[in-house]
């Protein structure tokens, strides 16, 4: 299963990554931020060859589109009250991808 963390350099974001990384029915977890900074990340993450990096920016509706369709899940990590989770929930409807926030 590939899956996509929205905010996956947060603390959240990268605590699920970490837990995810360790199943082998998980094959590839992208870590989607607008912030790619990883010097925050646990040494598990950083060493993992299923981590990828992706900077997003989630109100590019097409660029999010393509990021999810490489997906099987998304995992909306920026945060409850966000302004976007609506259109990051509709996104994931548009791209056909199972979405949880």
């Amino acid at each position: 299963m590939k899956v996509l963390i929205l905010g996956g350099c947060g603390f959240i974001g990268s605590s699920i990554a970490r837990d995810l990384i360790k199943s082998d029915d998980v094959s590839a977890v992208t870590l989607a931020d607008k912030n790619t900074d990883t010097t925050k990340l646990a040494g598990s993450i950083k060493q993992s060859p299923k981590i990828s990096l992706e900077r997003i920016d989630v109100t590019a509706f097409s660029e999010l589109v393509g990021l999810m369709r490489g997906s099987d899940i998304v995992v909306n990590c920026i945060g409850p009250f966000s302004e976007q989770s609506t259109d990051i929930v509709r996104t994931a409807m548009a791209a056909g991808i199972n979405y949880t926030g």
